[in-house]
């Protein structure tokens, strides 16, 4: 039953993700056409403040998740009951918090917003605050579905709700291009998604929902040791919602709405792609743990290197794509005036590249639990990025280039050496520096082909944008393919790899 839950939750998952995903660059669509930058642009930045305004619930999810599992195992109802008093008790206390911070927050919104003046801003921030504030109501009855390994059911909930919003929210774009009424639906739907997942915890779980009100308190060192989870996994995620998080607030406050706008195009085609990927790659966290367990060193270090491989090979092919297609891409999509110069995408893409080649460290990092002094280096990185980045974008002339060199910056110098230090020294007690080099001269090397790549490709103009768009999209990938297994094809990864292939394909045959 655990295998066959798992199995019908990832493929559950992974569906409603590609659904998710056309169904939200479908609206996007919409919006761009029905109510243009300057609205584009508000949206991305109440969203990025209200992601940052919710910091405290990175880590009270995962953690009471987490508890749960031993009582779960054991049937221990009142146990069970007695976490989810304490999570619907946690989510109260920061939905009251989110909404308070975005209270005392709304007086300096003009400090966020250059340029085109918005009418009715104060209206649209409190419909994004109040759909943030909502979204902690009745939603704790989701973590019962989750840590029973029901998580599809969750799944089938959001998806539903979302699609029926999106769908309500086109109509209302196409015949009116009210974004009051847009935004009041997404706190509707919301709303309605919860009170039905919690009615749906009744059904399913009618013991544990009936004893939660009255349930008795977690003992004192169980609730000292959630604690200490909760601080450690907001810790280590702190950092990353800082650095995502604030470069929209940075374009605004001082390049300006219109600018943000046509950022959250491309950023929302890096957000599409980096859930896909990260979908593939997450789904080893589990694994990692086992490997863990092991205490092997020499076998962490081999896994560890080809898992980097397969996250490497993704990073390569993506970015080199993405830099060759991401213009032609905006303009048949949004027009010509949705377009970014040549170097603020080059920058976009390298700052997508830079992130993602972290993944294999951060997904050792949890699977080897070597968190450790992970909340010192997320307040570092978060503070050092916010001064590159205001440097750059004040001192220059860089604009929304200099805001997303502070990120890449911040990743390179801190996060990359400092969470693979982490899993080589604390994980495998080995060194890490012959990794770091390695890791730096394939950055190097796809940066290299990146724009070689770019170079060759732009030769090629033909008047037909969709066949310009295919033809550069086919030539990018053959040059890839040609330098990979140049460079490649003898490495032990590479060999493992097409061994592994050969293995799976004989084995459907």
């Amino acid at each position: 039953m655990r295998v066959q839950n798992a199995i019908r939750n990832s493929v559950f998952s992974f569906s409603a993700q590609i659904i998710q995903i056309v169904a939200r660059f479908v609206l996007q669509t919409i919006f761009i056409h029905q109510l243009g930058k300057t609205y584009l642009g508000v949206n991305g930045l109440f969203t990025n403040i209200l992601m940052i305004l919710s910091l405290a619930d990175l880590g009270i999810g995962s953690a009471i998740s987490v508890g749960m599992y031993e009582p779960i195992s054991k049937s221990d109802v009142t146990k069970i009951a007695s976490y989810m008093k304490l999570f619907k008790k946690a989510y109260m206390m920061i939905g009251v918090a989110v909404g308070v911070l975005g209270i005392a927050l709304y007086p300096f919104l003009p400090i966020f917003m250059k340029g085109k003046k918005v009418s009715d801003v104060g209206i649209i921030f409190f419909l994004f605050l109040a759909n943030s504030v909502v979204s902690y109501f009745f939603s704790y009855n989701r973590t019962l579905f989750s840590a029973h390994q029901k998580e599809y059911i969750n799944v089938v909930n959001v998806t539903s709700f979302q699609l029926i919003q999106y769908a309500l929210q086109a109509i209302v774009l196409i015949f009116w291009q009210n974004f009051l009424l847009y935004l009041l639906l997404q706190v509707l739907c919301t709303l309605w998604s919860n009170i039905v997942i919690s009615k749906k915890a009744r059904v399913v779980f009618p013991e544990i929902v009936a004893q939660t009100p009255n349930a008795p308190s977690l003992p004192v060192e169980e609730q000292r040791t959630l604690k200490r989870n909760v601080l450690e996994l907001i810790g280590s995620r702190f950092g990353g919602v800082v650095l995502s998080g604030t470069d929209n607030l940075l374009i605004s406050s001082f390049i300006g709405l219109v600018s943000t706008g046509i950022y959250s195009n491309y950023s929302l085609i890096i957000l599409n792609l980096t859930t896909i990927i990260n979908k593939v790659m997450n789904a080893t966290i589990a694994s990692v743990g086992n490997l863990a367990a092991e205490k092997n060193s020499a076998r962490g270090e081999e896994v560890f290197l080809k898992h980097f491989f397969l996250n490497f090979t993704l990073c390569f092919f993506t970015s080199t794509m993405l830099l060759n297609l991401f213009n032609p891409f905006v303009f048949i999509w949004a027009g010509r005036t949705y377009l970014f110069p040549f170097f603020v995408v080059f920058v976009i893409v390298l700052n997508f590249l830079c992130q993602q080649i972290r993944q294999t460290a951060l997904i050792f990092l949890m699977g080897y639990g070597t968190l450790k002094h992970q909340g010192i280096k997320s307040v570092i990185e978060a503070v050092v990025n916010l001064i590159v980045s205001l440097t750059l974008v004040t001192q220059t002339t860089l604009g929304i280039s200099g805001v997303l060199l502070g990120t890449i910056f911040t990743n390179l110098v801190i996060n990359s050496w400092f969470e693979n230090r982490q899993v080589f020294h604390l994980g495998f007690h080995l060194p890490v520096k012959r990794f770091l080099v390695k890791q730096y001269a394939l950055l190097i090397l796809t940066i290299v082909v990146m724009l070689g790549n770019y170079w060759l490709t732009v030769q090629i103009e033909l008047p037909n944008l969709v066949l310009n768009f295919f033809v550069r999209l086919i030539l990018t990938f053959l040059i890839d393919l040609i330098v990979f297994l140049l460079c490649f094809r003898k490495t032990v990864e590479f060999t493992y790899y097409v061994h592994l292939a050969k293995q799976l394909f004989m084995r459907k045959k």
